[in-house]
């Protein structure tokens, strides 16, 4: 009897020290972690991707085994010149960001069939009005990285999603903004390097 309580109390503990601690780790972050670019949403089907962008998928650069890429271009004009996609949602926009902030293209990468990375590159807006959205409606990055390449990530996470922003500065301004939508669940069942 003494052991069974013993137990439970102990059972108890881990559980709510387990609720403290995500709660405390995400107590800075004001609002959810974007999830979706328009009607594409990580976690969806491959085919559910297909019925809404008839886009074809490929195996990418350095992909796992079960691991495909669709790249979709925004601009009609841009998409005719590389023979791809052109994706056009109406009313699509970067969660937390303004109206008029497009990608120019989008790389969407899945495994196991369903979507697990919203990858949106050539994005136009400056540097600084993105953080300042970002930080307004999550706070503070959870992580900062910056490289001797010039690259700087700054980084949003909770329990399912990983928000990434990239950007290369040069001097005369920022050459390039990045901006990714990860799925933690997903991604840890990809095959490590190696594996």
């Amino acid at each position: 009897m003494h052991i069974k309580k013993t137990y439970h109390y102990l059972l108890s503990f881990l559980v709510l020290s387990f609720f403290l601690t995500s709660s405390c780790a995400y107590a800075g972050q004001k609002q959810e972690l974007p999830r979706s670019y328009g009607s594409i949403s990580l976690g969806m089907s491959v085919e559910a991707f297909k019925k809404i962008t008839n886009a074809d998928l490929g195996r990418c650069v350095n992909c796992a085994k079960e691991e495909l890429e669709a790249d979709l271009f925004i601009d009609k004009d841009t998409a005719k010149l590389f023979n791809k996609t052109a994706f056009v949602i109406s009313g699509s926009t970067l969660k937390y960001q303004t109206s008029n902030l497009q990608p120019e293209w989008i790389s969407c990468f899945f495994y196991k069939g369903r979507l697990y990375s919203i990858v949106m590159s050539g994005v136009k807006d400056k540097l600084e009005a993105i953080k300042k959205r970002y930080e307004t409606a999550l706070g503070k990055p959870s992580g900062v990285d910056a490289w001797d390449s010039g690259v700087t990530e700054l980084r949003w996470e909770d329990l399912f999603t990983l928000l990434r922003v990239a950007y290369t500065a040069k001097p005369d301004g920022v050459n390039t903004v990045e901006i990714t939508y990860s799925d933690l669940k997903i991604m840890k069942m990809l095959p490590r390097e190696g594996e």
